[in-house]
């Protein structure tokens, strides 16, 4: 993405130079860096952090959101890193991975204070004929392939053979011929509390126990392949 965006920035800050490298950037300099973006933030539970400092993995505080105003946005590219800072920043829009051209000044101390930013964007589209006549989506949830109740596999034959057209009338197959989609959107598989021997599945165990656990997802791929 980078050769794309630094083209585009040029375009947009006509005259102002793009940086190839942080390290080659001159301080106190109206520039353009090019780079992805890292969002640190302190609320969010980094389990690294805890194995590195030999500190006892404490249960996870459940938040209502991990973003805070002690949220810091950086930039890096391959020589290093800077710290975005300026009123044209707001961390609570931005997130981590996003390739980004930035306009502004380095300070002595490596912080950029932004005067504007750009992202790459959307890539160009191909154009999409609509068709003739009316198309479906199906929409499956709740399938709960591993559960008491998702045992009975004659609901799932059921809806397989609806939507391959094995299965209902001559009105029933006009629909089932404009289906053009299978969006399968949650709950599709929910893993055995207790295994055959009645261990409980929930708590460490054997490769016999991590096998009936990952049981519901292959099951699942059988029916989706």
């Amino acid at each position: 993405l980078r050769p794309r965006i630094a083209e585009m920035a040029a375009a947009r800050w006509p005259g102002v130079p793009v940086a190839e490298r942080f390290m080659a950037m001159q301080q106190n300099e109206r520039t353009v860096i090019v780079g992805t973006l890292y969002k640190d933030m302190p609320l969010k539970p980094n389990i690294l952090e805890e194995i590195a400092t030999n500190k006892p993995i404490a249960p996870v505080q459940r938040l209502a959101k991990y973003t805070s105003e002690k949220d810091v946005v950086i930039i890096e590219d391959e020589s290093g890193r800077l710290t975005l800072a300026g009123d044209a920043i707001e961390p609570g829009l931005l997130c981590t991975g996003t390739v980004g051209a930035f306009l502004g000044v380095e300070d002595s101390v490596g912080e950029f204070t932004v005067e504007d930013f750009m992202f790459v964007g959307l890539a160009p589209q191909p154009r999409v004929e609509l068709p003739r006549v009316p198309t479906f989506v199906a929409l499956m949830c709740g399938l709960g392939i591993g559960s008491k109740s998702g045992q009975d596999p004659l609901p799932l034959q059921l809806a397989t053979d609806f939507l391959s057209g094995a299965l209902g009338s001559d009105e029933d197959h006009e629909l089932q011929s404009r289906i053009v989609r299978v969006v399968v959107c949650g709950d599709t598989v929910s893993p055995p509390e207790k295994s055959a021997s009645g261990h409980d599945l929930r708590q460490p165990g054997g490769q016999r126990a991590q096998a009936e656990v990952a049981a519901p997802m292959r099951e699942a791929d059988v029916l989706f392949t």
